[in-house]
């Protein structure tokens, strides 16, 4: 029989320093919401947006495109990705993470735990029997987690690498709403502006 070696508590120090690590990250994040409408507003900025997971999205490892924060936060940290994951899903996938200076802060589900779910409701439905109506309620929340783009990693020998799967066009009216609904309401109409003016001239090269 193997033993778990039981994890020491930690202490009062450390937690604070964890705590302030954590808030760091949270103050990074908003950051980059807060700043969205202008950055994505700057010239060829939303065109390469366009571009790039515009038009083939940042992918979660069963394959659906990240949301449009994500969007968003992926592209603003790193605007060259073009395919990320996580730590394990890159072993997953056959390639190791080289380094870890170059991790992009992404919010991550945290699934909601036995003890947290609620009591059946009136109908005979236990919590497991959720319809995917109710598959938020599955989720205590969101945390911050870091994904790393393919050129921060390197093949593992042996491996087989499993490529990005196709994907859906990325929803990009939901991404616009999204910097719209970020920018202060007196700008709004600037920021909505911009964008289709991206979107004009982008369409003008491409016709």
């Amino acid at each position: 029989m193997t033993y778990r070696k039981r994890k020491k508590p930690m202490t009062a120090a450390a937690k604070a320093k964890a705590d302030e690590k954590r808030e760091a990250k949270r103050e990074r994040v908003r950051g980059l919401l807060d700043r969205a409408p202008e950055a994505m507003c700057e010239p060829g900025v939303w065109a390469k947006f366009l571009a790039g997971p515009g038009a083939a999205p940042f992918l979660k490892a069963n394959g659906e495109p990240y949301s449009a924060n994500n969007q968003l936060l992926i592209f603003q940290q790193d605007p060259d990705a073009t395919d990320v994951a996580g730590f394990v899903r890159w072993r997953e996938r056959g390639r190791q993470v080289v380094g870890s200076g170059n991790g992009i802060l992404v919010f991550a589900p945290v699934p909601r735990k036995k003890d947290d779910e609620p009591p059946p409701e009136e109908g005979g439905r236990r919590p497991g029997e959720m319809s995917s109506d109710d598959l938020k309620s599955k989720l205590r929340g969101t945390k911050l987690a870091f994904v790393w783009d393919i050129r921060h990693t390197e093949p593992i020998d042996g491996a087989e690498f499993i490529p990005r799967p196709d994907s859906r066009r990325t929803d990009l009216e939901e991404i616009r709403a999204l910097i719209v609904e970020l920018a202060p309401k007196d700008q709004a109409a600037k920021v909505t502006a911009a964008m289709d003016e991206a979107v004009a001239l982008t369409e003008g090269v491409t016709a």
